[in-house]
């Protein structure tokens, strides 16, 4: 095995002028900030200035800043582990055998270099291996909901594996509704409409559970009416405080942004045949 300097040798620059606008335009669809970005910011490295490196020297000085950081030993090798996946061959399984790096913190910086470079399905089955504890959660989320080369299906799949063999915490508003849009992305409307009843009807604590009732109903009718899954919602007997909420929901609701007035007025129609 070489000695683990020697994996850096730079004679194959991995990040071409192409690579590095690839990287910025990904960067922009996550919000601003890849997950390596998170992790450059909590060791106190500027990631917009020194990620991705441009030439060689600037890869030197990220290489120089992770070593200088105040990450402990594990956490410098994994970011250095992550920057080595860049050239695609075998020297980053190379430098985590030689630096001792423990599998699962290998396996979790996989999936957060598999997030970054959009191959999603690998980075899924990183982030729920067991043995791991990913951070980042809601991005993680946000990430699998949003990424634009898949179909809608596609992604609330990744997002119901992650959910349900991951097993990540649900803690805000926006981690629950992104679940719940995978489930209403599945074959089984009921399946989001059951998820919803995990909530509380109680005055004073029903707003979570009125907002999804609500989201349930425009994934039925907006952008276009999804007449079946609509069908199969109303065919399920509704709780008092369900019915009262569909019915606020017709007469009340606003529709999302930018939807046209036809659209609407067809989709109300709908939803009024439906519930008389």
């Amino acid at each position: 095995m070489p000695p683990s300097e020697d994996l850096f040798d730079l004679t194959v620059f991995p990040w071409s002028l192409n690579d590095c606008r690839e990287i910025v335009n990904r960067r922009a669809l996550l919000n601003g900030a890849l997950f390596i970005d998170e992790l450059l910011s909590i060791a106190g490295i500027d990631y917009n200035a020194m990620y991705p490196p441009h030439t060689p020297d600037a890869f030197r000085a990220l290489q120089d800043a992770i070593n200088n950081s105040d990450f402990d030993d594990v956490k410098r090798n994994c970011l250095l582990y992550y920057l080595l996946k860049s050239w695609s061959d075998n020297r980053s399984a190379l430098f985590a055998q030689a630096k001792a790096i423990p599998r699962q913190y290998v396996i979790l910086s996989d999936g957060y270099y598999y997030l970054d470079t959009g191959r999603l399905e690998a980075a899924v089955v990183s982030v729920c291996d067991p043995r791991v504890t990913p951070d980042f959660t809601s991005k993680i989320l946000r990430t699998l909901a949003t990424e634009p080369s898949l179909t809608a299906r596609a992604r609330s799949r990744l997002v119901l594996r992650y959910v349900r063999i991951g097993k990540p915490p649900l803690d805000s508003r926006e981690d629950i509704e992104c679940y719940l849009l995978a489930l209403c992305e599945n074959p089984s409307i009921l399946d989001a409409w059951l998820y919803q009843r995990t909530f509380s009807e109680d005055p004073g604590h029903d707003q979570v559970k009125g907002r999804l009732i609500d989201l349930i109903f425009d994934y039925c009718l907006y952008p276009r009416p999804r007449a079946q899954a609509l069908k199969s919602l109303v065919a399920y007997p509704f709780t008092s405080f369900e019915h009262s909420r569909v019915v606020s929901y017709t007469l009340h609701h606003s529709p999302p942004p930018g939807t046209p007035k036809a659209a609407i007025e067809r989709a109300l129609a709908l939803l009024h045949d439906f519930i008389h």
